[in-house]
Formats: structure tokens, sequence, C-alpha cells
């Protein structure tokens, strides 16, 4: 394509730790919340975290 934004390229090294935090931040605000009932709201953090951790083993391959 070509050469990425200059924002990205300044991020996507801590992409994954964000992602990371940011699932952990929603499933605490959650609990707190108590949406602990919807098996959608549990699956989406998980799978951002899942994202995350992803991203950052295919960050320490390269």
């Amino acid at each position: 394509m070509g050469k990425e934004p200059f924002f990205f390229e300044r991020v996507k090294h801590y992409l994954g730790e964000a992602l990371v935090l940011l699932g952990a931040l929603l499933l605490f605000t959650g609990y707190l919340l108590g949406w602990t009932k919807s098996n959608v709201f549990l699956a989406l953090p998980i799978l951002i975290i899942l994202g995350g951790i992803g991203w950052y083993i295919r960050r320490l391959k390269n």
C-alpha cells in the first residue's frame, strides 16, 4: 500500500499491551457495574485480551 501513518508507527509497538489492559479494565468495570449476566459482554473483553496477547507475541517474533 504505502507508508503507514505516523501515529500508527509510534503506537504499534505498544498496541498489544494496550489491548490487554483495555480488556482487563472492561472486565473490571463490567464486574463493578454488574454486567456479568451477559455472555456477550464477558466474551468481548476476553477476545480483546487474546488479541492483545497475539499482537504482543507477533511483535516479539519479528
